[in-house]
C-alpha cells in the first residue's frame, strides 16, 4: 500500500496524519506498529484499515480489508470517516459498541450492551432483537447505503432488504454503492416516509439532514418529495410481513409507524430499532411517541440512554 494510502488509512484509526507524517522518513512498518498499537489499545482486530482513493469522477472509494467498497461525493476525511463508520459500527450491529473514538454522532452510541434494562432483559433482547439470516428487512433512511451493505450481508441470499431513501443524490449513491458491491437482496426505492401518500417539502441542510417535519429543519430550503406509507410501498412489491424494521428519518419516524398500521396490526414477529431523540411538530419527543405507537400493537419497547428505541412482538 502506498505510504499516503497508509497515513490517510491511520486517520480512522485515532492518529493525526501531522503525527504519524512527522518524520517524512517513518517507515511502513512503523506506521503498521502504530495502527496495531492502536487496534490494541481499543480491542480491535483490523477492519478499520482503509484503501482511499479518490476517481476522476470525483467519487471518494473506500475499500475495506474485506473488498467491500464504499463510494461517497466527498474527499473529506472526516466525512468519509463517518460514512465508513456507518458500516463497521451501524445500528443494526446492535451487540457492537462503538468505542468513543470512533463516532461523530453520539446518538449512534446507543446499542443493547448500554441499554438501562437489567441484564435479565437486556440478555433476552440479545437473542430476540439482531438481524437474522434470511430475515426481509426494510431500512427506511438508508442515506447512502453503507449500513444497508451492513443488512445485505447479514441477512444472506435467504433475506431481503428493502432500503427507502428520499434525498435524491442520497438515493443515487446508494444505488451505486449496491452496484459497485454486486448486492441483489436490496430494493432501492426513493420516497420518503409518512403517514400518507403525498407531495411534500423536504426540508435539507447538508447530505445527512433531510426531514418532511417542518420545526426540525424549519428555516433552511426545501424541495418537494414524494412520501410514501411503508405499507404502500410493501404492498406494491408484494411483501406481506417484514421481520425486522429501522426507522431513522429525523423525527417523521411516529409518521412513518402510522403508515405500517397494516403490518403493525397483523401478528406477525417484528422487532423495530428507531432513532427517537429529534421532536415533532408539536414538541413531542420522538422516543415517546415511536414507543406510544408501538405499544398499541402489543410491542414491548425499551430505550436506550440516547434515546433510541428497540421494541419487540413475539
Amino acid at each position: 500500500m502506498p505510504e499516503d494510502i497508509w497515513a490517510r488509512s491511520l486517520i480512522y484509526l485515532g492518529i493525526r496524519r501531522d503525527k504519524a507524517m512527522k518524520n517524512t522518513k517513518v517507515s511502513k512498518r512503523k506506521l503498521r506498529l502504530l495502527r496495531e498499537k492502536r487496534e490494541k489499545a481499543e480491542g480491535l482486530k483490523g477492519g478499520l484499515n482503509l484503501k482511499i482513493t479518490v476517481g476522476k469522477d470525483g467519487l471518494s472509494r473506500l475499500e475495506d480489508e474485506s473488498g467491500t467498497v464504499f463510494l461517497s461525493k466527498t474527499s473529506d476525511k472526516a466525512i468519509d470517516r463517518d460514512y465508513f463508520l456507518r458500516y463497521v459500527y451501524c445500528h443494526y450491529a446492535l451487540c457492537k459498541t462503538p468505542p468513543a473514538k470512533y463516532t461523530t454522532c453520539n446518538q449512534h452510541r446507543d446499542n443493547l450492551n448500554n441499554l438501562p434494562c437489567g441484564k435479565e432483559a437486556q440478555a433476552l433482547l440479545k437473542t430476540i432483537m439482531p438481524v437474522k439470516k434470511g430475515d426481509t428487512v426494510v431500512e427506511a433512511g438508508a442515506f447512502q447505503g453503507f449500513g444497508t451493505i451492513y443488512l445485505s450481508q447479514t441477512v444472506g441470499k435467504e433475506g431481503l432488504v428493502v432500503a427507502i431513501e428520499g434525498d435524491a443524490n442520497n438515493y443515487e449513491m446508494l444505488c451505486r454503492n449496491l452496484e459497485v458491491n454486486n448486492i441483489k437482496n436490496v430494493i432501492p426505492i426513493h420516497a420518503a416516509v409518512w403517514d400518507c401518500d403525498k407531495m411534500l417539502p423536504f426540508y435539507s441542510t447538508g447530505s445527512q439532514r433531510r426531514s418532511l417535519v417542518e420545526s426540525l429543519l424549519k428555516y433552511n430550503s426545501s424541495e418537494a418529495v414524494q412520501a410514501r406509507t411503508i405499507d404502500g410501498i410493501l404492498d406494491d412489491l408484494g411483501i406481506e410481513n417484514i421481520d425486522f424494521l429501522s426507522l431513522e428519518v429525523n423525527s417523521a419516524e411516529a409518521a412513518a409507524l402510522r403508515g405500517l398500521k397494516k403490518r403493525l396490526s397483523s401478528k406477525h414477529p417484528m422487532r423495530v430499532v428507531s432513532a427517537g431523540w429529534y421532536k415533532d411538530n408539536d414538541g413531542v419527543l420522538g422516543a415517546d411517541a415511536v414507543s406510544s405507537e408501538l405499544k398499541k400493537h402489543s410491542f414491548v419497547t425499551h430505550l436506550g440512554v440516547r434515546k433510541r428505541v428497540y421494541g419487540y412482538r413475539r
